[in-house]
């Protein structure tokens, strides 16, 4: 008996020990190593990731070089820049670049209701945002700024944007994020690439798969040390909006940078919004304009738009899902 239970042993092991070697043989087939970078641009950190060897150095180096170009041109500190020059002296932007961007936060701004608005970028230099001296302002102040508040006050043609109030000011920083990433991916497509993740400080786009199969994305809980969940993506874009990105507390009330263009003041009723959606060059300003909607009319928002999905967790930490997405996780 002793005899046939080591027998019995050996001929159940071998197999085991085959299929285990077989096994990770296949995982090292199906699974081969991610090229990883990370650098700090845009006020955030960026990371780009590239199944494959070494190879993979130089196309995400083309892509940091790609990013630097856009941050560069969209900073809107820098004394040379167009934006700068635009707000500061009313000089027309006349970047083909910027303008697009501009023209699509222009339709973002139609599509919201008028939500989403670049124009508040003086409310923001108000609170402090900008130059991280934070502060509150009066409701004289707030009051005076809203009166040039609105995207009626641009310009907007072919060629040039340009002032009809010439104490507009303008700030990009919720739509040309979304840019940049789509400028990341053109870059790593036209190298041959098929397969990568862009991730802007949260903001990300997966291209295609990772070792046969999507991309598995975790989205964060705003108030809490854990995820809302995991998606598996393939070829989608996952941004993210919420008032724990960039905010400060000031008598116990927490202060935050997506401002409500009708009241000048921090959106309250939200703590956190992500859309996800296959479209990477219209989804820049969803997310923000959900938050600024609110829950129940930003969940109506998304669900006008065919193919986007969305969570949004409200200021009583209740998790609501789009159509879109609750067809998906049921």
């Amino acid at each position: 008996m002793v005899v046939k239970k080591i027998t019995l042993f050996r001929f159940i092991f071998f197999p085991l020990l085959f299929v285990l070697v077989l096994w990770v043989f296949v995982v090292r087939v199906y699974h081969p190593p991610i090229v990883e970078r990370t650098q700090l641009m845009m006020d955030t950190y960026w990371t780009i990731k590239i199944p494959g060897g070494k190879n993979r150095i130089p196309v995400i180096n083309k892509v940091f070089k790609r990013l630097r170009d856009i941050d560069e041109k969209f900073n809107i500190s820098d004394p040379q820049g167009q934006i700068y020059q635009f707000n500061q002296f009313n000089k027309p932007i006349t970047d083909p670049e910027i303008i697009a961007v501009i023209k699509r936060a222009r339709e973002v701004n139609v599509m919201s209701g008028g939500a989403f608005d670049i124009t508040v970028g003086p409310l923001l230099d108000a609170f402090g945002f900008f130059s991280r001296q934070y502060r509150v302002p009066s409701q004289h102040e707030i009051d005076s700024l809203l009166k040039h508040v609105g995207m009626k006050y641009l310009l907007i043609q072919d060629d040039r944007v340009s002032k009809l109030d010439p104490q507009v000011g303008i700030d990009l920083g919720g739509i040309a994020k979304s840019y940049a990433i789509s400028e990341a991916v053109r870059v790593i497509r036209a190298n041959g690439v098929k397969n990568a993740m862009v991730d802007g400080g949260g903001d990300l786009f997966a291209m295609g798969l990772y070792a046969g199969k999507p991309w598995i994305v975790g989205v964060r809980h705003p108030r809490k040390e854990a995820l809302l969940g995991k998606f598996a993506v393939t070829d989608m874009a996952v941004f993210s909006s919420g008032d724990y990105e960039r905010y400060f507390i000031e008598k116990g009330i927490r202060y935050h940078h997506i401002l409500n263009p009708k009241t000048g003041y921090p959106v309250r009723g939200v703590f956190g919004t992500t859309v996800i959606y296959g479209n990477l060059d219209k989804i820049g300003g969803l997310s923000s304009s959900l938050f600024i909607l609110g829950a129940k009319k930003g969940i109506e928002f998304i669900d006008t738009i065919p193919g986007a999905a969305a969570i949004l967790v409200d200021d009583k930490q209740k998790v609501l899902f789009s159509k879109e997405l609750y067809r998906n996780l049921n």
